[in-house]
């Protein structure tokens, strides 16, 4: 997409807004393959949700999801899990969206042995986004919790850049790594990652609603948060030199995150408009997910009449009037606030 699509897309998306209707299909589809994971991360609770496998989402299913994809001019797909290199049909998966013309992302943990990182090396996927939680494995393994997890990653994330492979890292921020996150920004620009995406962690990341704080090890605690503002600083310093660091919010805002469970509301979340998130609904289905409730089922439904029904509609409303921030990554949009901003981040 050129930068006049972009600039055009974005003003739609700023309209929408301001009329609680789409105008425009979403930038991607981020597609939940599974619960199933190979790590035991502290702050993850998605493998203790009910999942029966034999309702996980089929190839075809996802084949005939990329088939809407094209008919809404969707253009990218991305896939997650659990980690959705468990999934079983994932590399044909990946071959029929690129046949498709769809660009296909993964968000993965990027712990796997020789002969399926070879797999992936040798696949047509776009961008690989991988967890990086730590710089050494003292820090990265007492966040896993996978012992000997944190040589393999980045053995795994420096072949797939020798290889020519995007990769990106993302750091989840939790107390056992807050004091680390400028030396992981480091070692992610010194393995050749084009970002470092920082994601504070949630209470539940099953349920981002969910900012009770108590019995919650992972989460940096009130006496602690001064430490957390001057990483913030340090971090801040570190990215005006090099623009390395993704989250929209900017880090300045970690603290308040951290102290309440959520942010108040920046005025910058388009959850309803540039991204469609399909996931397993424990209904032994699949279903578009729009912040405070499910939207449609997939296996029910087409999803051009999902993103635009009487449902979505009503969730767009709810989503407007809430003046809390879970700090999901694809809420927060502050470039589409104005028109304005628009215009200016388009020349930047």
């Amino acid at each position: 997409m050129d930068n006049k699509a972009k600039i055009r897309q974005n003003v739609l998306y700023f309209f929408s807004k301001k009329i609680n209707h789409p105008l425009c299909p979403p930038r991607n589809i981020t597609l939940t393959l599974n619960y199933l994971c190979n790590q035991n991360c502290v702050m993850c609770d998605i493998k203790r949700q009910k999942f029966d496998k034999q309702f996980e989402i089929t190839p075809q299913e996802i084949k005939n999801i990329i088939d809407e994809m094209v008919q809404m001019n969707i253009e990218e797909l991305v896939l997650t899990g659990g980690e959705p290199f468990l999934y079983p049909g994932i590399f044909e998966v990946i071959e029929y969206a690129k046949a498709k013309q769809r660009k296909v992302v993964m968000i993965t943990n990027g712990f796997y042995d020789e002969p399926l990182a070879r797999k992936i090396m040798d696949s047509p996927v776009d961008h690989l986004q991988v967890s990086l939680d730590g710089s050494n494995a003292s820090i990265y393994e007492s966040v896993r919790q996978t012992p000997g997890s944190f040589d393999i990653v980045t053995g795994n994330i420096k072949r797939f850049v020798a290889a020519g492979k995007s990769v990106g890292a993302t750091a989840t921020i939790v107390r056992q790594n807050y004091q680390d996150l400028l030396n992981i920004a480091h070692l992610a620009k010194r393995l050749g990652c084009t970002r470092l995406a920082l994601r504070p962690a949630h209470v539940s990341n099953a349920d981002p609603q969910n900012h009770e704080l108590r019995d919650c090890s992972f989460w940096i605690p009130k006496e602690e948060l001064e430490i957390l503002a001057n990483a913030c600083q340090k971090l801040e310093a570190f990215n005006k030199k090099t623009n390395f660091l993704d989250f929209c919010p900017g880090v300045s805002f970690l603290p308040q995150y951290f102290q309440k469970g959520h942010m108040n509301s920046a005025g910058s979340c388009f959850i309803g408009f540039t991204r469609l998130i399909i996931s397993y609904d424990e209904k032994q289905s699949y279903g578009v997910w729009m912040c405070h409730d499910m939207i449609g089922d997939i296996r029910r439904d087409k999803l051009k009449q999902i993103w635009r029904g009487r449902k979505a509609r009503q969730v767009r409303k709810q989503v407007k009037r809430c003046r809390q921030s879970c700090l999901f990554p694809e809420i927060h949009e502050p470039h589409l606030r104005n028109l304005v901003a628009i215009f200016k981040n388009s020349d930047d």
